[in-house]
């Protein structure tokens, strides 16, 4: 690690920090596959909302999550069109934020946290490699990967920043987590990390001197 006393170790969240999601898009997506009529302000049913939570904590098996979409609502949903509803939710990186990553990394140690699932990683991977030439990934733009299917456990359960803190070893009020959650960055304030809601609509590269900032003064005024 190149972690420094004065240095903070910097964890992004994936979505919406640094990949883009369409929220709207996938929920239409499904929509027009399941005939539903789901939107964002009344969300999901709470059984679909399971069903994803279970898939994103490694609970379930691919093949059981789209079983579960075929078992409750079409019996003869083909597996692919499931997974390209569900993938419709990524948009996609910037070119400008592989060269941000890198840099950043020579002077700080940089995480992603995210709570996600095999079918969205493996898109990415694929995305990465096919748009921006990005074959390492997690190797390459970070020093830590915690993917919450693969630690079985999600944000903003206690359990996945403890994970993460045993892992990195290092004290809590070194850590500056970012996320566009307003719950995931409370469970995290909670235990005692330096938490920011990133809003989506800003760019990170723009943003992220200011996160440090605000991170270093409060770290001055409980000194």
């Amino acid at each position: 690690m190149k972690q420094m006393n004065s240095d903070p170790i910097i964890i992004f969240d994936f979505g919406n920090v640094l990949i883009d999601l369409d929220y709207p898009k996938a929920i239409a997506s499904f929509n027009q596959l399941l005939g539903t009529e789901w939107d964002l302000q009344t969300h999901l049913p709470q059984r679909v909302i399971s069903w994803i939570n279970a898939f994103e904590s490694g609970m379930i098996a691919e093949e059981t999550f789209l079983w579960k979409f075929q078992h409750h609502y079409n019996s003869n949903l083909n597996p692919r069109d499931i997974i390209s509803a569900w993938n419709s939710l990524l948009i996609g990186m910037p070119a400008k934020r592989f060269p941000f990553l890198l840099d950043l990394r020579k002077k700080y140690t940089t995480v992603l946290l995210s709570n996600t699932n095999s079918f969205h990683i493996q898109w990415i991977r694929n995305y990465l490699k096919k748009e921006h030439g990005v074959h390492n990934w997690e190797a390459d733009y970070f020093d830590k990967v915690f993917y919450s299917h693969e630690v079985l456990c999600r944000k903003p359960e206690y359990n996945i920043y403890k994970h993460v803190m045993e892992q990195l070893t290092c004290r809590a009020d070194d850590i500056i987590f970012i996320d566009d959650l307003k719950e995931n960055i409370l469970a995290a304030r909670a235990i005692g990390w330096y938490g920011i809601v990133h809003k989506p609509k800003d760019c990170i590269e723009e943003k992220l001197e200011t996160y440090i900032s605000e991170w270093s003064e409060n770290i001055n005024n409980r000194g």
